[in-house]
């Protein structure tokens, strides 16, 4: 069959996808077993123990690898030692093996899954089957705060997580669906995987499936979420959390609302409120774990930074810093280090905010084998202005839009370009008014205002201001306006320089790499 792939029709092609057991061989004069990789398989799964059958079948569930804990629950042999039966599956080439990382997992290849299913629908035990699978990936992290674990196991049974919570969506099972969604979107706001994350959070709340506190919770997090794209859409979601968070005495999850409406008001030019929300968080989180009370510190010291108290954000910061570094979880790390990094610059110390951001981006690339979030390339890049150093403020800049791929993180890109434009300023480069115009529209499109400090850096390249007069719309800003003169729309304009800074941020990563 491989053989001919190039002369298969479109048409054909997508049967041998999506139907691979029933794709016949060319050759007419074969046995009846190799006619088709159906009766291959099913040739092989006949010389099969009748309990190594069963253990296939209900493998079946399985969209990805697996290791012999989960096997063990979906299958729900107890009493019976799973290992040799895998290992007789393995034998038989029905169970591939994926030695990746340090533990042994199995995973099923698409046409031996396809025939799996066919037979635990046939052994009538699907329902039983699908609903063990949601629970263990609905247990694996109930309860449990982001961690590095958690963000290893999601990222590693994704496709597992997010076919349990479609299983339990469907079952209308309000409290798996409740578990699965808290775990996947503590995954999605550490990857920043906003266009999913909103997707799939929306449909989790318009099911109609969870419980009042259940629901809170995912609306929390569905506001980090939010901000990085739509600040509107965070503040409904905490409009609606955090009185239902402080009716129920949820004081755990009520620190992390009120560092959320912190972030969401800073981000809105509500310094006053920011303050105030992380002033509260940081009071309640006496009781909550370690990493909260970080993370509550961290955002009390961006905002007292933002409204000019530098003493206190030092201290502040300081604080947070301990707390942070007396646990050392990639995670924790980073949510600190972030906002320490941020109100370390705008307190005039700029270069130790580079040393720590810097370091945090090494600790989630060795830890966890994944990019930095693009909160730790913006905020390096203010540093880098701050210290006079427009092209390394270009280059982080650069390696933020470069994780910024899905498009709905408006915010994000339009500091990204503000960013960018400051820096081609100071360097005389051409694409800095463009840069500076379409970051501070999409800004504005989100509803985004810069903090004091980083506005003030906008007006000493333009005296004038970045501020619009309150209500304007963005299609009559002046950076549309000349946009719009210039023959370029806004969009296109804002895809032209994202495709730009992709570039130069895979030049510098092979440069790296080199």
């Amino acid at each position: 069959m491989a053989g001919r792939v190039p002369d298969l029709t479109l048409a054909q092609l997508h049967r041998l996808a999506s139907e691979p057991l029933d794709v016949f061989a060319a050759e007419r004069d074969r046995r009846p077993r190799q006619r088709s990789l159906r009766e291959t398989l099913r040739w092989s799964v006949e010389r099969l123990e009748p309990q190594a059958r069963t253990v296939l079948g209900r493998l079946g569930v399985f969209v990805g690898a697996f290791d012999l804990a989960a096997a063990q629950a979906v299958t729900g042999d107890d009493g019976v030692d799973l290992g040799p039966l895998l290992s007789s599956l393995v034998r038989d080439g029905l169970v591939q093996v994926d030695r990746a990382g340090v533990a042994l997992h199995g995973r099923l290849l698409h046409p031996v899954r396809a025939l799996a299913r066919e037979m635990l629908v046939a052994a009538g035990d699907e329902a039983l089957v699908r609903s063990r699978h949601r629970e263990w990936y609905a247990a694996r992290w109930r309860e449990a705060p982001l961690g590095d674990e958690l963000i290893e196991d999601v990222g590693g049974s994704y496709e597992d997580y997010l076919a349990a919570l479609q299983d339990a969506l469907a079952a209308a099972d309000g409290p798996r669906v409740a578990d699965l969604a808290v775990t996947l979107t503590r995954y999605w706001l550490f990857t920043e995987s906003v266009t999913v994350g909103m997707r799939w959070t929306g449909v989790v709340l318009e099911a109609g499936v969870l419980d009042p506190r259940r629901r809170a919770e995912v609306l929390v997090l569905r506001s980090g979420l939010a901000a990085h794209g739509c600040l509107v859409e965070a503040t409904t979601a905490l409009d609606e959390a955090i009185p239902q968070l402080k009716e129920r005495g949820d004081e755990d999850w009520l620190v992390l609302a009120l560092i959320s409406r912190s972030v969401e008001r800073y981000s809105r030019g509500d310094l006053s409120g920011a303050l105030a929300a992380a002033d509260e968080a940081s009071g309640r989180a006496g009781a909550s774990p370690t990493p909260v009370q970080a993370e509550a510190l961290a955002c009390l010291s961006v905002m007292q930074a933002a409204v000019g108290e530098s003493g206190a954000a030092l201290v502040t910061g300081e604080q947070a810093w301990a707390l942070a570094s007396a646990a050392p979880s990639a995670t924790t790390f980073l949510s600190v280090t972030t906002k320490v990094g941020l109100a370390l610059t705008e307190s005039g110390h700029a270069a130790r905010a580079l040393r720590i951001l810097d370091r945090a981006e090494e600790l989630v690339r060795r830890d966890l084998g994944l990019p930095p979030p693009s909160t730790v390339h913006l905020n390096a890049g203010w540093a880098a202005l701050a210290l006079g150093d427009p092209p390394g403020a270009v280059r982080r800049a650069a390696r933020a839009v470069a994780g910024l791929a899905e498009g709905s993180e408006l915010t994000d890109v339009a500091e990204a370009f503000v960013v960018c434009g400051l820096a081609w300023a100071a360097s005389q480069d051409d694409r800095a008014d463009l840069a500076l115009d379409v970051g501070l529209d999409l800004a504005r499109i989100g509803g985004m205002v810069l903090s004091p400090w980083q506005s003030a850096m906008v007006a000493r390249i333009r005296p004038a201001g970045p501020a619009r007069p309150d209500g304007a719309e963005a299609s009559t800003s002046d950076a549309s306006a000349q946009l719009a003169v210039s023959g370029i729309g806004l969009q296109e304009a804002a895809l032209s320089l994202a495709a730009g800074l992709r570039a130069d941020a895979a030049t510098d990563e092979q440069a790296g790499a080199g």
